[in-house]
């Protein structure tokens, strides 16, 4: 692949699926526990593909806020249940 454009997703897509495991082995670990880790991999990998194919045709900096505010809301998501209690 050539002129691979860094963008914030590509940056956190192998930390996400890295905390993922971690999150599943360590709280929720159950036989069914793999299943569940395979279907996150294969969904974010989709989104990386696809966003892969959008980036080509945007100009970078307008990408790179648009997915930090996207990364932020969904970080604030997550967080807002250990925030609230």
């Amino acid at each position: 692949m050539k002129n691979w454009k860094v963008t914030p997703f590509f940056i956190a897509y192998p930390l996400s699926i890295i905390f993922f495991i971690l999150y599943i082995y360590s709280r929720v670990w159950t036989p069914f526990s793999l299943i569940f880790i395979i279907g996150f991999i294969i969904v974010v990998s989709f989104i990386f593909f696809m966003e892969r194919l959008i980036i080509n045709k945007m100009n970078l900096k307008g990408v790179w806020i648009v997915e930090f505010i996207i990364i932020l809301l969904l970080s604030l998501f997550c967080l807002s249940n250990y925030i609230l209690e």
